[in-house]
């Protein structure tokens, strides 16, 4: 062995050591990554089961929330178009009363007879945010079509903004009966 660390630098038995030793680290964990690979596929297998387990339960009770003749729940909760004014009026009213300041807004009715609001205005942006958080969580048959922010300046705490809004409701009894009779009159 003398003979050998006398031809040998005096750094290469701690070279060949540590060459040996990963060597060996990578044995080992090649050894174990199959191990490590299964169990990680069964933790995601588990959450996604998990997941689908969750969806279907919010499903089932949609379901369940629905009215029969009702489309998944889905138009339940909407308001009648006779309530679209006094919700744009709710609307506007939040608005000032998270401190943002309005300088137009407009009422009308697209193509579908939903009510589209539009506003413009100015305000900090935690104001904006507050108001449309709030705004959407009082009216679940409100829809926020458009956001536009801008800021004049980087430093400026004041941005102007642009929203637009859908105030959808239940189609009126009278719109049903329309649609019905245009739909037979185009079968055959």
């Amino acid at each position: 062995m003398r003979w050998l660390e006398a031809r040998l630098h005096p750094g290469a038995l701690h070279g060949a050591a540590g060459v040996l030793l990963l060597g060996l680290a990578g044995l080992l964990a090649a050894g174990l990554a199959p191990q490590w690979r299964g169990q990680a596929e069964a933790a995601r297998a588990e959450a996604r089961a998990a997941g689908l387990n969750s969806a279907r339960l919010a499903a089932r009770r949609a379901q369940q929330d629905a009215a029969p003749g009702d489309q998944a729940g889905l138009s339940r909760p909407w308001p009648e178009a006779a309530a679209s004014p006094r919700r744009a009026v709710a609307l506007d009213t939040l608005a000032r009363r998270q401190g943002l300041q309005l300088q137009q807004v407009r009422q009308q009715l697209d193509a579908a007879q939903q009510l589209q609001v539009a506003m413009v205005g100015s305000g900090s942006y935690a104001a904006i945010r507050r108001f449309v958080e709030r705004a959407l969580a009082a009216d679940p048959a409100l829809a926020l079509d458009r956001l536009r922010l801008q800021r004049d300046d980087a430093e400026a705490e004041t941005l102007r903004f642009e929203l637009q809004w859908s105030l959808l409701h239940r189609p009126s009894p009278a719109a049903n009966l329309t649609a019905t009779a245009l739909a037979r009159e185009a079968r055959p």
